[in-house]
């Protein structure tokens, strides 16, 4: 399982939280919603990618989240930036994305069959 990677990561695994706790508030009010409470038990846990790898990587272009997932017919990790969405931002997010990507391949990770980038 994808999220068993992120647990047994150095830095990642101080930054997994149950559910939704890797979220910030603000951001989980306001943007990740869920369709019913049912969903809740399907969220194995969170990480504030970001927050996570500022002072490690405090030059870099973050992401913001990956939410892990048991949910048949999705993939298990959302990765989820909370961006505007100006065309002068594109360049921004292809960095961060780029980012998260050499993260993930880092940690042997199946890009394509393991990962939805949001």
């Amino acid at each position: 399982m994808a999220i068993n990677k992120f647990k047994a990561h150095d830095v990642l695994s101080k930054c997994l939280k149950n559910g939704l706790e890797g979220i910030e508030k603000q951001h989980k009010e306001n943007y990740i919603k869920l369709k019913s409470g049912k969903r809740k038990k399907h969220i194995l846990g969170s990480i504030n990618i970001d927050s996570c790898y500022e002072k490690i990587c405090p030059n870099e272009n973050r992401w913001d989240y990956i939410i892990f997932l048991d949910l048949k017919n999705y993939s298990p990790c959302q990765c989820i930036e909370i961006h505007c969405a100006k065309s002068e931002a594109v360049s921004l997010i292809e960095k961060k994305l780029n980012w998260l990507k050499d993260l993930i391949k880092s940690l042997n990770g199946n890009i394509k069959k393991d990962y939805s980038f949001i």
